[in-house]
């Protein structure tokens, strides 16, 4: 995911993130993506970062779990 940026046209980068509660590593991984596309050139706009109250995201259709979700917006010049 660290090196990963949007394709010309997309303006929408979702991303889903493992919920890591000893390491954080997919939230890192997942915000350090969102943080790089954000300032990049390109055409985005919008990023949405989603992960489950547990585990990954086969856990939470396994279990019934929620998803929790941040959205960033990309800095537009004035």
């Amino acid at each position: 995911m660290k090196k990963f940026r949007v394709p010309a046209g997309v303006k929408h980068l979702i991303i889903f993130a493992d919920m890591d509660k000893h390491s954080a590593t997919g939230h890192a991984a997942a915000f350090e993506c969102a943080h790089a596309n954000l300032l990049a050139k390109n055409d985005l706009v919008k990023v949405s970062i989603r992960w489950p109250d547990n585990g990954d995201f086969n856990d939470m259709l396994m279990n019934g779990d929620q998803v929790r979700e941040q959205v960033f917006y990309k800095k537009v010049a004035v």
